[in-house]
């Protein structure tokens, strides 16, 4: 009875899940909407003695409730609005920042609807000399770049009075590149902890006793929470946490389909999908906080 119900009607279900996280992706991509954490870009000075102004130059007229249309209402940003950048990207004074050395202010952020595709703008009144950078982009929810001030030539001017910002004094932090073995220590205790449970599961309740069938299931939770911390640190990257959220419990039930779905083919017990889905609901809160937390901390 068990077994008819969830070969008939789960399957339907799971192509409408499917379709909801097409769709939540969709929509994350180009609405934020106006609820939940919004994406930010912080850009980190090093290295800087003089002081200067900033702003990243926006490819769009307007990104969120911010717009060239707004007007200016600070005279330190004057060199900005009187600048014409060459492929035309606007200035939007909420996106800008006086970096001040005495002060010890050496960041950028724009903590709401930065602009995604944006040219990085500096002004040193001293010497009335600007430098521009090539088109950045702001790839990630939460996009970090460090700029190393010593590779700006001041002096060498191009084109009237401004300088070019080299590509090797701009560095944008990749999180996918800089993960390190504390990062993924928490995987790697959630997946021992997970198997440990979900053995103990099968041992004692559904009477799994046989080897080969023991190492089918470790092996199918191996893949299945490698793939939903994959998916999971994705989300956040590009995304933001509340489609993590959103897209956990989602993943969660695909997971058990699938695992019912292995356990059933290799004969692992007359009943795969009710086992699969007493495992994976024990082992739903200890994923829930380690998987969750750990990409909200690292991420």
């Amino acid at each position: 009875m068990i077994e008819h119900y969830y070969k008939d009607v789960l399957g339907d279900l799971m192509k409408k899940l499917i379709l909801f996280v097409l769709i939540i992706l969709l929509l994350s991509s180009t609405v934020y909407g106006d609820i939940g954490p919004k994406p930010t870009l912080t850009i980190i000075f090093q290295g800087n003695s003089k002081d200067f102004i900033v702003t990243a130059l926006s490819k769009e007229k307007s990104t969120g409730p911010f717009g060239v249309e707004d007007g200016y209402n600070n005279d330190m940003y004057l060199p900005f609005q009187t600048f014409q950048d060459a492929d035309g990207y606007y200035f939007i004074e909420e996106f800008s920042e006086a970096i001040d050395t005495k002060e010890k202010n050496h960041e950028l952020y724009a903590g709401y609807y930065p602009p995604r595709d944006f040219k990085l703008l500096m002004y040193r009144k001293d010497i009335d000399t600007y430098a521009i950078s090539e088109v950045l982009k702001a790839k990630y929810f939460n996009s970090k770049f460090t700029i190393d001030c010593k590779k700006i030539d001041w002096k060498t001017r191009g084109s009237g009075n401004t300088v070019i910002i080299p590509k090797d004094g701009i560095k944008f932090e990749n999180n996918m590149n800089s993960l390190t073995f504390f990062d993924i220590s928490p995987y790697l205790l959630r997946l021992i902890m997970t198997i440990l449970v979900e053995g103990v599961i099968a041992v004692f309740l559904f009477n799994i006793k046989e080897l080969e069938k023991l190492k089918v299931i470790a092996i199918a939770n191996l893949l299945t929470q490698s793939c939903l911390t994959l998916c999971l640190y994705l989300a956040y990257l590009y995304f933001g946490s509340l489609l993590v959220f959103l897209l956990f419990f989602i993943l969660e039930f695909i997971i058990f389909l699938v695992e019912g779905s292995i356990y059933k083919k290799r004969n692992i017990t007359p009943k795969p999908y009710l086992y699969a889905f007493i495992a994976n609901l024990c082992t739903l809160g200890l994923t829930y906080v380690i998987s969750i937390q750990d990409i909200l901390l690292f991420g």
